[in-house]
C-alpha cells in the first residue's frame, strides 16, 4: 500500500514456542527495529501472523557476498579489506546496542546495484547477557550457520557476543 519494496522474511515457528519467547521475539525485535547503521539493514515490522513470525525490512536489490564469490571468483584483497572494514564497523555498532548478529555469513551480506554493503538477517540477534529464559534458544540447539559459528556459539549459543561475530566474519 506504501508503494516500497521490501523483503519479507519468515522465522522457524520453534521460535515462538512458549508466550515467554513470543514476548522476548516481540521486544527484540522491537530494539532491533531501532538499530540505524548504514551498512545495516533497516527494519520495518516485526510480528506474528498465524503463529509465523515475520520480519518485514527494505528491499537491497542486488547481490549477497556469497553470489558475488560463485559468479566472479574470489574477491581482491582490496575489496576484500572494504568489505570486513565496513562489516565489522556494523558488528561493533550492534555490540554497542546491546546486540550479537549470531549469523554473520557470505550470504547475509548483500551488496547493492548501488555499491552498498548491507548486513541481513538479524532475525537471529539478541541482546549480549540476556538469559535465555524464553527458551528461544533450546539445549542443545545452535543458533546460526555451523560451517560459520564460532565454538561457544556451537557448545553454549546463549553465551556469545561480539567476539563470536568477529569469528564468524573471519570465516566468511
Amino acid at each position: 500500500k506504501l508503494g516500497r519494496e521490501v523483503a519479507v522474511k519468515l522465522i522457524a515457528s520453534h521460535r515462538l514456542n512458549s508466550p515467554q519467547a513470543a514476548k522476548r521475539f516481540e521486544a527484540e525485535m522491537r530494539a532491533v527495529g531501532q538499530l540505524s547503521h548504514p551498512s545495516i539493514v533497516v527494519a520495518h515490522d516485526a510480528r506474528e501472523v498465524d503463529g509465523v513470525a515475520v520480519l518485514v525490512t527494505e528491499y537491497i536489490a542486488g547481490l549477497d557476498l556469497a553470489e558475488v564469490v560463485r559468479r566472479t571468483g574470489p574477491l581482491s584483497i582490496p575489496d576484500a579489506c572494504e568489505i570486513l572494514r565496513l562489516v565489522a564497523q556494523a558488528l561493533d555498532y550492534i555490540a554497542a546496542q546491546g546486540f550479537v548478529h549470531r549469523d554473520v555469513k557470505p550470504s547475509n551480506i548483500m551488496l547493492s546495484a548501488k555499491g552498498q554493503l548491507k548486513i541481513l538477517d538479524l532475525g537471529l540477534a539478541r541482546y549480549v547477557n540476556q538469559e535465555d529464559a524464553g527458551g528461544m534458544t533450546g539445549t542443545g540447539q545452535i543458533m546460526g550457520t555451523i560451517d560459520y559459528a564460532s565454538p561457544e556459539q556451537i557448545s553454549a549459543s546463549h553465551d556469545v557476543d561480539l567476539r563470536s561475530d568477529v569469528y564468524s566474519l573471519g570465516c566468511t
